[in-house]
């Protein structure tokens, strides 16, 4: 859920941000960018208070915030905060799977699966997306879904083999995921 980058780049790069921030004020831009660099160091209290200072008239801006607010949230176990924060985000993958996982942990998996089979159109988030439809099958005890799912996860990515011969989640879909990973 989180950024993926080098913490030491991400303390130069705060560094940078600090200067900027004492010569420009609270730039929303800077202070987006300050929350980013502190979820990437793991400093998750301190890329929420950031990120919730980051308003901005520049839509693209406040989704990407938001984006990075609802992945913090859900992180936390406040959903319903995350729900609110990933309405108004941005329509990515990445973005997608997180609201997908939101939902899914309310066990609201109408939404769940909304989210994820809109996650499936992204290339680089389709394995998940797939698997954690797989997931949200077997929560409802659907096997077909559990089986087709998991085969058009491992076909994206064949790591998920492994993982969805692993996950507890399938303990009662032995035959479904061994169709689905053959």
């Amino acid at each position: 859920m989180a950024l993926q980058g080098d913490a030491s780049k991400a303390e130069a790069a705060l560094t940078q941000l600090e200067i900027a921030s004492n010569l420009k004020g609270s730039a929303s831009h800077v202070t987006a960018n300050m929350g980013a660099a502190y979820m990437i160091q793991m400093e998750y209290d301190q890329a929420y208070g950031a990120l919730s200072d980051a308003s901005t008239n520049d839509n693209t801006v406040n989704a990407k915030v938001n984006s990075m607010k609802g992945a913090l949230e859900t992180k936390n176990a406040d959903y319903e905060a995350a729900k609110t924060s990933f309405g108004a985000a941005q329509k990515d993958g990445k973005s997608n799977i997180n609201k997908g996982l939101a939902y899914l942990l309310t066990k609201d998996y109408t939404q769940a699966n909304n989210a994820f089979d809109a996650a499936k159109k992204d290339e680089g988030a389709a394995a998940l997306a797939y698997y954690l439809s797989a997931v949200t099958a077997a929560r409802q005890g659907d096997a077909a879904l559990v089986q087709s799912n998991l085969a058009e996860s491992v076909k994206a990515n064949a790591d998920m083999k492994q993982m969805a011969l692993n996950d507890l989640e399938f303990r009662n879909f032995a035959d479904q995921v061994a169709a689905a990973v053959r």
